[in-house]
């Protein structure tokens, strides 16, 4: 990797595949490494950061997502009193996209595809995708200039960021180290408008 952006390489598509999967498996050892004190406590000072952010605190629905054990803590915030007025919507795998449910609880979460806890449709409501006002997506890295975003491989959260009718503002989550001056992309990859780590929150589009 270079330190220019790196964005959708004409003729270099097989090259991205392959520096794709060599940074995925970098990242995953990275993070492996990280204690649950550390995770916590950035966890922490990111929900503070999203807290600060008006457009945030303003949306009434958000799409969130249930953070793995290696991935930003967001489920205080739904608990959290200031954002009673919000509805808080999280993705279910169904074939090759991704169904939007609201959730009231972490207690209407259950184990989905992989180790991902997802909405159980028989407690939550099925929400429209032009509904979603604020977009928390997960990703395991980010590039700092473009919002360039390298994902686990399936392609639901690029399928879903392509959506015609999603109009959302799309935020990045994740951990400062995963921040990266530059990332290998496809023409499938989709960028997102800007990214919240425990260092603070930056919009790029």
């Amino acid at each position: 990797m270079t330190e220019e952006e790196f964005i959708r390489p004409e003729g270099c598509f097989k090259e991205a595949r392959l520096n794709k999967q060599a940074a995925r498996t970098e990242i995953i050892s990275d993070l492996k490494r990280l204690s649950a004190v550390a995770r916590e406590e950035k966890s922490k000072q990111i929900r503070k950061h999203l807290l600060e952010f008006k457009d945030f605190t303003d949306a009434c629905t958000v799409l969130m997502f249930a953070s793995l054990s290696s991935e930003p803590d967001l489920f205080p915030l739904l608990d959290d009193p200031d954002l009673g007025h919000m509805t808080f919507c999280f993705p279910k795998m169904e074939r090759k996209s991704l169904a939007l449910y609201a959730v009231e609880s972490v207690k209407h979460l259950v184990p989905g595809q992989g180790k991902l806890l997802e909405p159980d449709p028989k407690k939550c409501d099925l929400v429209e995708v032009d509904d979603i006002e604020i977009a928390l997506i997960p990703g395991l890295a980010f590039a700092e200039r473009s919002g360039g975003r390298l994902g686990r491989g399936g392609g639901f959260y690029d399928r879903l960021l392509a959506e015609e009718f999603l109009h959302a503002q799309s935020l990045g989550v994740c951990f400062h180290s995963q921040i990266k001056p530059t990332l290998p992309l496809e023409p499938h990859d989709e960028l997102v408008d800007g990214m919240v780590t425990e260092m603070g929150l930056k919009l790029v589009h």
